[in-house]
C-alpha cells in the first residue's frame, strides 16, 4: 500500500453481522509507516485525574479526564525504530464554549502547543493533530494544560510513523541495556551489597539476571527500599529489573536517622538472586516524576534493621511500595516516626519544604497522617490536609489521600485514631469528597483484613507485642493495599505500576 486506494473485503462465517467501532491498519514488516492507537493499556502512563466512562462514544474502556488546571495531563509512552517525523493524533471531546489548548512536551522538552476547540457536547468528538520529531528508541509523550480549565476529554492517541510500538510504562522495555559486563563486580557476597557511589540525586538502575535461575529476586536499595520483586519461573529466561533510585542524606527517614544517616552514594542490597547477576548498570538522571509520600513511622523508610529477622523489623508500607512501580516513575519518601500535619504544614512545616522544593507538574503525592495527632482539633486538621491538596495541585502535581491503617487492638473501626473531636477516617472523607480528590481507605482495609483473620493472627504482621507498628510481612501486605485500590479505583497514577 505504497500508495492509491485498497479495497477491503471481510467474510462472515454466516449471514449475520456485527458492528465494527472502527478498522486500524498497521504495517508490520520494518521499515514502513504504521499507525499506533493507544488507548487505556500498553503505552498510556497516566492521567493527572481520572480514567472516566460517563459520556458515550468513548473507545476502550473510557477516557482520560484531567482535573480542572494548568499543568494537568495525560502522558504515555512509545518505542520507534529510527528518529524521525512522526504524526500524533488525539481523538478528544470538549463540550466548554472554550479552546483547551495543550503543551506537548516530548521527552521532557516543550515541543508545540495543540489546540482542543469545543465539540459543542462531551459525547461529540473530534480530532487534534501534531507532527513532531521522536527520538530512536524510548519517547515519553505529554500533553499538559495551558489553562485553568483543563484538557478535553481524551480518548486516545494515536501515533503515524515508522513501526510505532508502546511500551509498558509500568514495566521496563526488556532491554537490560549494554552496559559493562565486569560490573557485577561491585556487587559482593550474597545477599550480595553493591556500593556504586555517586552522591546525592536520582539514578537509574538496570540489572540482568541470567536465564539460568529460575528462582525468586528481590532487590533493595538505600535504607532497605524494595526496589525489584520477581516470584519464581516455571521457564528459564534472563529477566531484567530496572527501577529509579532516589538517593539522599539521610537515606532513610529525614529527621530520625541524622544520627545514622546510612551508606553515601548509591548502594543496592540483591537479597535473592545474587549469584545470577550477569550485569548491573546506572546512571544519574535529572527530574523524573516521582511520587513524593508524607507520614508517619507505619509509612517511614526505617532502618535496615539486618541482624534480626524479618518478622522483627520495623518496616513502613513506603518502604516496600515501591517495587510496585516501574522505571518511569521514582518513589521518594519523607515519612518520619512520631511526625503528623504539624511536620507537613504549608506555611512553614519542615517535612513540607522538603518536599515541596522538590516538588513539579505531574508528581503525585501520597498523605498518610493521623497516628500523631492525638492534641489536634479537628479544624485545625481538616485545615492542614485541605491547604496540602491545594499547595500540590497549584504545582500541578496530584495528592492521594490514605487513611491510617489500624491499630490492632481489637477496637472496631469507628474507634480507630479518634483523638477527642478529631476523627482522623471521617476528616480525610470529608476533605476527598469536598476537593475532589482520590482516596484509599486503608483504615477500613485493614479493620476488614483483622476482622477476617482475628487479631492474633493479625499480630504477626507487627512486631512482637508492638500493635502499631509493621514488620516486613506486614509492610508488604499494606502496601499491596493500597496498590490494589488504585487499580480497583483507576487513580492516574494506574499506569506507573508494574504488571501484576
Amino acid at each position: 500500500m505504497s500508495g492509491g486506494s485498497c479495497e477491503l473485503g471481510i467474510t462472515t462465517e454466516n449471514s449475520e453481522w456485527s458492528s465494527f467501532d472502527d478498522v486500524v491498519f498497521e504495517w508490520v514488516s520494518g521499515g514502513g509507516p504504521g499507525e499506533l492507537v493507544i488507548e487505556e493499556a500498553t503505552g498510556f502512563c497516566s492521567v493527572d485525574g481520572s480514567v472516566d466512562s460517563n459520556h458515550p462514544g468513548y473507545n476502550g474502556r473510557g477516557f482520560a479526564n484531567t482535573d480542572n488546571a494548568a499543568g494537568n495531563g495525560v502522558e504515555w509512552r512509545v518505542q520507534v525504530p529510527a528518529g524521525g517525523s512522526y504524526e500524533l493524533e488525539w481523538r478528544y471531546a470538549n463540550a466548554s464554549d472554550n479552546n483547551r489548548p495543550g503543551n506537548l512536551l516530548i521527552n521532557g522538552l516543550s515541543v508545540a502547543t495543540v489546540d482542543f476547540p469545543s465539540t459543542g457536547a462531551w459525547e461529540t468528538w473530534a480530532v487534534a493533530t501534531a507532527t513532531i520529531f521522536l527520538d530512536a528508541g524510548e519517547n515519553t509523550i505529554r500533553l499538559e494544560a495551558i489553562s485553568g480549565e483543563g484538557l478535553g476529554n481524551i480518548d486516545s492517541l494515536s501515533v503515524t510513523g515508522d513501526s510505532p510500538q508502546a511500551i509498558d510504562c509500568g514495566n521496563n522495555s526488556g532491554d537490560c541495556g549494554e552496559g559493562n559486563p565486569d560490573s557485577q563486580f561491585s556487587c559482593s557476597g550474597d545477599p550480595a551489597v553493591c556500593l556504586l557511589g555517586g552522591g546525592v540525586g536520582n539514578y537509574r538502575v538496570t540489572m540482568e539476571f541470567d536465564a539460568g535461575y529460575n528462582g525468586e529476586l528481590e532487590v533493595f536499595a538505600e535504607s532497605r527500599r524494595r526496589m525489584f520483586t520477581s516470584p519464581q519461573q516455571s521457564t528459564s529466561a534472563s529477566r531484567c529489573a530496572d527501577f529509579l533510585v532516589d538517593v539522599r542524606d539521610p537515606e532513610g527517614q529525614p529527621w530520625q536517622d541524622q544520627s545514622d544517616r546510612g551508606t553515601s552514594g548509591l548502594n543496592l542490597r540483591i537479597a535473592q538472586g545474587a549469584p545470577a547477576l550477569s550485569r548491573l548498570t546506572f546512571s544519574p538522571i535529572s527530574s523524573p516524576t516521582t511520587l513524593f509520600i508524607a507520614g508517619d513511622s507505619t509509612v517511614a523508610d526505617q532502618r535496615p534493621q539486618l541482624y534480626a529477622q524479618p518478622d522483627a523489623r520495623y518496616s513502613g508500607w513506603g518502604q516496600f511500595i515501591p517495587a510496585y512501580f516501574g522505571s518511569a516513575i521514582e518513589v521518594s519518601n519523607y515519612s518520619d516516626s512520631g511526625e503528623g500535619t504539624q511536620a507537613f504544614r504549608t506555611d512553614g512545616g519542615g517535612l513540607w519544604n522538603q518536599i515541596n522544593s522538590r516538588l513539579k507538574s505531574g508528581d503525585w503525592v501520597m498523605i498518610q497522617l493521623g497516628h500523631n495527632d492525638k492534641t489536634t482539633s479537628a479544624s485545625l486538621y481538616r485545615s492542614r490536609i485541605t491547604n496540602m491538596v491545594t499547595a500540590i495541585r497549584n504545582k500541578g502535581a496530584n495528592p492521594i489521600l490514605i487513611t491510617p491503617m489500624i491499630r490492632n487492638t481489637g477496637d472496631p473501626l469507628s474507634g480507630q485514631h479518634v483523638w477527642g473531636d478529631l476523627n482522623i477516617r471521617n476528616e480525610l472523607i470529608g476533605v476527598a469528597n469536598a476537593q475532589n480528590v482520590p482516596l484509599i481507605d486503608l483504615m477500613e482495609l485493614t479493620s476488614e483484613w483483622a476482622g477476617s483473620i482475628g487479631r492474633s493472627a493479625a499480630q504477626t504482621y507487627f512486631v512482637g507485642s508492638d500493635r502499631t507498628h509493621s514488620n516486613e510481612m506486614g509492610a508488604e501486605l499494606f502496601s499491596q493495599m493500597i496498590v490494589d485500590e488504585i487499580r480497583r479505583q483507576n487513580i492516574g497514577i494506574i499506569g506507573y505500576l508494574r504488571n501484576p
